[in-house]
C-alpha cells in the first residue's frame, strides 16, 4: 500500500519463505528513500506468514499489527490444526514479531478504527477479529483433542477483515471470514452510535477481496447485497488444490451483483469449467456454467498482479498484467482501465 506522503506499508508476505514476490517491492521502496510506515498479518496461515520472518530480519516497519488474539494462543491453534511442520512456521513467526521493539507492535481488533495520521484521506475501521473471537478459539483448543474442522474454522474468525476508505472509495479486505460473521458486520454500520455511523447509508465497497480465495461457502449472496453496488469484485486465488476461487463464488459476483471479477490465479474451481480445447466442458454443473454459454469468448486473462490507484479527486485507475488467458468469467485484456 503506497501512501500520498511516499511512505508505504505491507499486509501479508505470501506463500514463500524467502517472500518472493513481495521482498522484491520492499526493497524498491526501501531503495527509494521511502519510510516502511506499517506492516501486519492478516491471519495465522502459511500462505499469508510464511515470508514474514525474512522480511522482518531485513526491514523493519514503525509499526506492526496482528489479528487481536494472543500471538502463542494463534500458534498453538495452528500446531493442533495443522501438525508439525506449520508448528515449526507458527513459532518462527511468532519470534520474528516479538523481536520488534514492543512499543511498535499493535492489535486488528473490531470496531475499531485506525487513525493514520500521515496519510490523509485514508481512513481504515477493522470488522474482525471480532470480540469474543480470542474465548471461541480457546474453547474450541479446550474441546478438541485432535484436529477438527471446527478448529479451523475458529481460526478463521481470528482473522483480519478491513473496510478501508480512500478519497472516497472504498475497499473491503475480507481476510477469511465465515459466512455467518457478516451479520455481526453489518450490525457495526446500522448501530446508533460508533465510527461508522457516518457510513450508515453509505458501506457499499468499490472493491471486494473475496474472503479465503473466492471460497464458496464464505462468500454467501448477503455478503453481495450488503457492501456491494455496482462496483468491482476482486479475488485473489491461491491457485492450488482446492476449488479457489469456486465458480458459484464468481458467478454471484459477476453475473447476480454485476460485479467486475479480477482473479491473480486460474484455480482449480476454474479449471473444471473448461476442457481442454479451453471451452465450457459440458460435464461442468449447470448452476456454474449457466450464463457463460452464451459469451463470444468466455475465455479471458487471470493476472499476475491487480494495481489500483486513487487520487484526491476520488478518480481511480487500474492496471493489470495477465498470466493465463483462460478465465471463464471474462476479466479484461491487461493494461490500464478507469473508472
Amino acid at each position: 500500500m503506497d501512501f500520498p506522503d511516499g511512505s508505504f506499508g505491507l499486509l501479508d508476505s505470501g506463500p514463500t519463505k524467502s517472500a518472493s514476490g513481495v521482498m522484491e517491492q520492499v526493497e524498491e521502496r526501501i531503495s527509494q528513500g521511502r519510510t516502511f510506515r506499517f506492516a501486519g498479518i492478516s491471519q495465522w496461515d502459511a500462505d499469508h506468514i510464511r515470508g514474514i520472518p525474512a522480511i522482518l530480519e531485513r526491514f523493519q516497519p514503525q509499526e506492526f499489527r496482528y489479528p487481536g488474539v494472543d500471538l502463542q494462543l494463534l500458534e498453538e491453534a495452528v500446531c493442533r490444526a495443522e501438525g508439525e511442520e506449520a508448528a515449526t512456521l507458527a513459532s518462527d513467526v511468532r519470534r520474528a514479531i516479538e523481536s520488534l521493539p514492543p512499543e511498535s507492535l499493535a492489535h486488528f481488533a473490531a470496531p475499531d478504527p485506525i487513525w493514520i495520521e500521515y496519510a490523509q484521506g485514508l481512513e481504515v475501521v477493522v470488522l474482525s477479529p471480532m470480540p469474543g473471537a480470542e474465548a471461541d478459539l480457546r474453547r474450541a483448543l479446550a474441546a478438541s483433542r485432535s484436529p477438527t474442522s471446527a478448529l479451523k474454522r475458529f481460526r478463521n474468525r481470528t482473522s483480519v477483515a478491513l473496510w478501508i476508505r480512500v478519497f472516497q472509495r472504498v475497499l473491503f479486505l475480507r481476510g477469511e471470514a465465515e459466512a455467518d460473521q457478516y451479520r455481526a458486520m453489518e450490525a457495526y454500520f446500522l448501530r446508533a452510535y460508533g465510527p461508522l455511523l457516518p457510513y450508515r447509508r453509505q458501506h457499499s465497497a468499490d472493491w471486494i477481496k473475496l474472503s479465503h480465495h473466492g471460497a464458496d461457502s464464505n462468500n454467501p449472496r448477503a455478503l453481495f447485497q450488503f457492501f456491494a453496488g455496482d462496483g468491482f469484485v476482486a479475488s485473489a486465488s491461491a491457485g492450488g488444490g482446492y476449488d479457489h476461487p469456486h465458480p458459484g463464488t464468481l458467478k454471484r459476483a459477476h453475473f447476480d451483483q454485476g460485479g467486475l471479477v479480477l482473479c491473480t490465479n486460474l484455480g482449480k474451481g476454474c479449471h473444471r469449467l473448461l476442457s481442454a480445447k479451453k471451452k465450457l466442458d459440458p460435464r461442468a454443473p449447470e448452476k456454474w456454467t449457466a450464463g457463460l454459454s452464451n459469451r463470444d469468448n468466455p475465455c479471458q486473462p487471470c493476472y499476475r498482479t491487480i494495481s489500483v490507484t486513487i487520487t484526491d479527486d476520488g478518480r481511480a485507475s487500474l492496471s493489470t498484467q495477465h498470466v493465463q488467458p483462460r478465465c471463464p468469467f471474462g476479466g479484461p485484456a491487461s493494461g490500464k482501465h478507469a473508472w
